[in-house]
């Protein structure tokens, strides 16, 4: 045994290294030979110069440097298998003696992967909902629908109402200045929607359409533009057209519009979806119950340093599902009122509460000894590449040329140790 490894606080360990003289020895001269081919030392071809003349010319340091690293990174990636270490962040030398001739020592202090303290997490009983659907809410299910095959009139004569879609140019201003992004054109507006600042849309019901006419509000002190918020202002308004939404009328007619026989037939397939739903939504309510229940009974210091990968990558992604709406980070967090750190801050209890289930589900399966199959990887490939509309070919040749086989392996294997913790569940 080569290393000797040490748990501190924190999920820390020190690992102590000895290297024997001839393996040192062994380290120098590929470093030699790795420096000596780096430098140009005029009169000789590069790699053929002395070592002492080398030496001369740039120190003793480089070769020192590059033998170490030599030595260190074979003997680190030897402890971490034999230990049977996860490292979480960059090792840190902490303590060397490395010297051509001698035996070396050194340690490596590193941040590693928890394990969790387990508690109950088989046998666990919890509550499932007992799903009802309501006359209610098979009504408003209707009135959705009826809502989505309504069409817009445009209406010739009479003032608005709420519900109505107007369109608009309007133009904004604080103490008789216009602001940035104060102004619109033609803007298609639903009043009652929400959409714009509260108390303006009100003001705007009662109106033919050609009407002018001013809107006075006050920005919400909580508003994402903090030279905006708790500001009076004043929008001159002029509606050029207005849409009033008609809905069918729910009746057999209808139903058949829809490719049903009758109305009673459309009632009972609402019913039906409502209730295919609601009781997919409680299995899933409980299955994710029991698994927070498991992860609750457990014990685990959550590392700081994966709390911030965690959160770094709610960041990437949420930029990332931006970027698909038309949007950039910047511009959200300028118009939130947030600086990136404060929108960082605001989901690392959420950050926290992933790791530690991540952590949780990785030492069930340790415990538990789930491992991952070939057809297991082949089939979750297929799956991603039936999502994408790809190829298998194509997307197993990125998972494996990005290096991502193994983070495939390890969602496998928590999805694993997730079903075990349902299956192992006692019935109510």
């Amino acid at each position: 045994m080569s290393s000797v490894m040490e748990r501190i606080e924190n999920n820390q360990v020190v690992i102590t290294f000895t290297v024997e003289k001839e393996e040192v020895a062994v380290a120098f001269d590929k470093a030699f030979k790795t420096v000596a081919n780096k430098i140009n030392v005029p009169g000789f071809r590069k790699g053929k110069a002395p070592r002492s003349i080398l030496e001369k010319k740039v120190g003793k340091g480089p070769i020192i440097e590059e033998a170490f690293d030599l030595v260190a990174n074979k003997k680190y990636g030897e402890a971490l298998k034999e230990h049977n270490l996860y490292p979480i962040d960059n090792p840190e030398v902490t303590e060397m003696n490395f010297e051509e001739g001698s035996e070396a020592s050194f340690k490596i202090k590193v941040t590693v992967k928890p394990e969790a303290e387990m508690g109950d997490y088989k046998g666990l009983v919890v509550d499932k909902k007992v799903v009802e659907i309501t006359d209610e809410e098979v009504s408003k299910a209707l009135a959705d629908l009826q809502n989505s095959h309504a069409t817009m009139n445009i209406v010739t004569e009479g003032k608005t109402e709420k519900g109505d879609v107007v369109m608009i140019d309007f133009a904004g201003s604080i103490d008789g200045v216009p602001f940035n992004g104060g102004e619109g054109k033609s803007y298609p507006l639903e009043l009652g929607s929400g959409s714009f600042i509260p108390g303006f849309e009100e003001q705007l019901i009662g109106f033919e359409t050609g009407s002018e006419t001013v809107v006075k509000v006050t920005f919400p002190a909580d508003y994402g533009l903090p030279e905006l918020a708790d500001k009076a202002a004043e929008f001159k308004v002029t509606i050029h057209e207005i849409k009033r939404k008609q809905l069918p009328e729910l009746n057999d007619d209808f139903a058949k519009e829809v490719s049903f026989d009758n109305l009673e037939a459309l009632k009972a397939d609402t019913l039906k979806k409502l209730q295919e739903t609601a009781k997919q939504n409680a299995e899933n309510e409980y299955k994710d119950t029991l698994v927070k229940t498991a992860v609750d009974n457990a014990k685990v210091e959550v590392p700081k340093v994966m709390i911030d990968a965690k959160v770094d990558n709610m960041l990437a992604e949420f930029a990332m599902s931006l970027e698909q709406r038309g949007w950039k980070l910047e511009q959200y967090l300028q118009y939130m009122g947030k600086s990136i750190e404060e929108f960082k801050e605001m989901r690392r209890e959420a950050a926290a509460e992933q790791v530690k289930t991540e952590i949780v589900l990785d030492t069930i399966a340790k415990l538990e000894d789930i491992a991952v199959t070939a057809e297991e990887i082949e089939a979750e490939m297929q799956v991603l590449a039936s999502i994408h509309n790809a190829k298998y070919e194509d997307v197993k040749k990125v998972i494996e040329g990005q290096g991502n086989i193994g983070m495939l392996i390890t969602n496998i294997m928590r999805r694993k140790s997730a079903e075990l913790i349902i299956n192992a569940a006692k019935a109510e």
